[in-house]
């Protein structure tokens, strides 16, 4: 009954995510209608339908341009929630989220310097960045098993990676704006093979974040009763956080930093599920789907000129966090 029960919200979750999907890919400055993307979607696998009196450019548009986006911005929404559960479960704290410990400045870090060295390869150093900034912590924090001070490590890691990164602006006034709007975060240069690793790091991250819900169950009850209860906090706690950087770096190095998914999607899952894992991941990523695809709709839709998705999840995330933790004490 109740795998049952968990299947039918999984079902609505995916419904609802090709619902928000379809309605996106018709919002822009060119007029496409919802039953018009129908059709080029469709045709796209077999043609049936005539698509020639079609807004001049339609099928481009949506399936080069808007789809990629949409989809990159949904895995992108998935990930960041999936690292977000992880560092929340571990340090057992309500403001733990890759950007916070460090990982997101790492990965904008390392894609400011190759923007400023001028090597084509930003994803992969923005991926290396994010990586030795997980490294970095873990290192520092060694056996100790306070989580309050491995958080206090992050993000004094933060702020050191965050003055160097301004510094690197600052010095380099000719492509300041290249990277300003990279660590704000963007969909704008969103493409298939970037949407597929995506999907792969999704997949991989869903799968070993339910196989290990129990260990994220056990270090939510803090670290004495994990011992006792026989879990390898070191061993648990380093492979759990390996995977949510991993997944990080990945997401970030094609999108810039988005700050706010990963901290608030987690807190309202678990408002109506509560916390047991299994139930707050099977929640948790079609809100973090959809969330991520409705702010970068309104990044692209509210001005002329495209806003940063960073600016728009601020935006949204840091009041609705605020209305989260007053509810959570009350």
């Amino acid at each position: 009954m109740k795998n049952k029960n968990n299947r039918s919200k999984l079902l609505i979750g995916l419904v609802a995510i090709l619902i928000v999907i379809l309605i996106s890919t018709t919002i822009g400055y060119a007029n496409i209608t919802v039953v018009q993307t129908i059709k080029i979607l469709i045709n796209r696998v077999y043609t049936i339908f005539d698509v020639t009196d079609f807004p001049v450019n339609s099928e481009i548009n949506i399936v080069f341009v808007r789809l990629p986006r949409i989809l990159g911005a949904c895995l992108a929404g998935m990930g960041l929630t999936m690292s977000g559960i992880i560092f929340q479960a571990i340090l057992r704290n309500p403001m733990a989220e890759p950007y916070i410990l460090g990982v997101s400045s790492g990965a904008a870090l390392g894609a400011a310097i190759s923007i400023v060295l001028s090597i084509n390869f930003v994803p992969f150093f923005a991926l290396t960045g994010g990586l030795l900034a997980s490294i970095l912590v873990i290192f520092i924090a060694g056996n100790s098993y306070n989580t309050n001070r491995i958080i206090l490590y992050g993000v004094s890691l933060n702020f050191f990676l965050s003055s160097m990164l301004t510094l690197i602006i600052s010095l380099n006034h000719n492509k300041s704006s290249d990277i300003l709007f990279w660590t704000l975060g963007s969909f704008s240069t969103m493409n298939y093979f970037k949407v597929t690793l995506m999907l792969l790091a999704d997949l991989i991250g869903v799968i070993l974040l339910f196989y290990y819900s129990r260990e994220l169950n056990i270090f939510t009850m803090g670290i004495p009763v994990a011992k006792t209860l026989g879990l390898n906090v070191k061993k648990y706690r380093t492979l759990l956080l390996a995977i949510a950087s991993i997944i990080t770096g990945v997401i970030v190095s094609f999108t810039g930093i988005i700050g706010f998914v990963g901290l608030i999607i987690p807190h309202l899952a678990r408002l109506f599920v509560g916390s047991e894992h299994k139930k707050v991941i099977s929640l948790s990523l079609p809100l973090g789907a959809i969330f991520m695809m409705i702010c970068d709709t309104l990044s692209r839709s509210i001005l002329t000129n495209e806003l940063p998705v960073g600016v728009i999840t601020s935006l949204v995330g840091a009041p609705v966090f605020v209305y989260l933790l007053k509810k959570r004490s009350s």
